[in-house]
């Protein structure tokens, strides 16, 4: 078990700020005597200042343990569900890609689902940890997408149903939400329904950028919420480009990126964006790519 080395600000019982070091190894540098714990990340990534308990230093360590080890549960729940292949669609070069990091998170993965009428559908997703961990809200998702698609023809009535199940089966915790995008190609569109903020645009051959907007809040969030579908023009040569999270400096970087890859197959384009995102975002950074584009 592993603690990554970041600046933590522990408070004094008499409210004075008291600033240390949670060192990189099997040990954590902190003080003696008790402490009120204010703000800690551990390598996952995930914020410990919930707790807000009393505690001294002989405490601290084993509840960063207990994080890194739903870390560790959370990536082999992931890395469990990611799809070995894509499925395919004449007419389309797809492709599709998690990240994944031996000290990440494992709060992403990418899928793939079927409609009622047989058109196949992608997305990607991203939990945050909260009262269950990350991996349990990604293998929740992705199984309740795979079991209602069959029931459903449109991809905004599929993301409502599945909003409900999450909203109804799963205990209230305000710190946990599950983020999606799913999308569907047409012959003649490009279908687009999300929940949360992943970040998705079109990207037209004659270099036009149309960025895919918010259709709803996370999953989980608001039962009974009524999802919206937006559906673009996808001309030959525009392709579809989505991350399962990322700030918009960090997807528009990743637009530009993708805008000067059109001699690059589907595959190749993917594992260029997660190149190039390890190295802007570090080399345990996980996100899950989707790339769409008319041949």
């Amino acid at each position: 078990d592993r603690v990554s080395s970041r600046t933590t600000l522990f408070r004094q019982r008499d409210g004075r700020p008291f600033h240390g070091r949670v060192s990189r190894g099997p040990n954590v540098v902190a003080p003696s005597r008790g402490w009120k714990l204010r703000r800690l990340r551990c390598s996952s990534g995930r914020s410990l200042s919930h707790l807000d308990l009393n505690i001294g230093a002989g405490q601290l360590f084993p509840v960063c343990r207990q994080v890194v080890r739903l870390s560790q549960e959370s990536r082999a729940v992931r890395n469990a569900f990611l799809p070995r292949e894509a499925p395919t669609i004449p007419g389309f070069e797809l492709a599709g890609g998690t990240s994944t990091h031996e000290e990440g998170p494992g709060d992403t993965l990418w899928d793939h689902f079927k409609l009622s009428d047989g058109r196949p559908g992608f997305l990607v997703l991203k939990a945050t940890s909260g009262a269950l961990p990350a991996g349990f809200y990604l293998g929740l998702g992705r199984s309740l997408f795979r079991g209602l698609a069959p029931e459903h023809d449109q991809i905004e009535t599929l993301m409502a149903s599945v909003n409900r199940a999450i909203t109804l089966g799963t205990p209230e915790a305000p710190d946990q939400d599950l983020e999606c995008a799913a999308l569907v190609p047409g012959a003649e569109e490009l279908e687009w329904c999300s929940a949360g903020t992943p970040p998705g645009g079109i990207i037209g051959r004659a270099g036009t950028f149309q960025e895919l907007q918010s259709q709803g809040p996370p999953l989980g969030m608001m039962e009974g919420f009524q999802y919206r579908t937006s559906r673009s023009p996808l001309a030959m040569g525009d392709c579809c480009v989505t991350l399962s999270h990322g700030s918009s400096g960090l997807f528009k970087g990743t637009a530009d990126l993708v805008a000067g890859l059109t001699g690059k197959s589907a595959g190749e384009v993917v594992s260029t964006v997660h190149k190039a995102i390890r190295q802007s975002q570090g080399e345990d950074s996980e996100v899950s790519v989707l790339f769409v584009r008319r041949s």
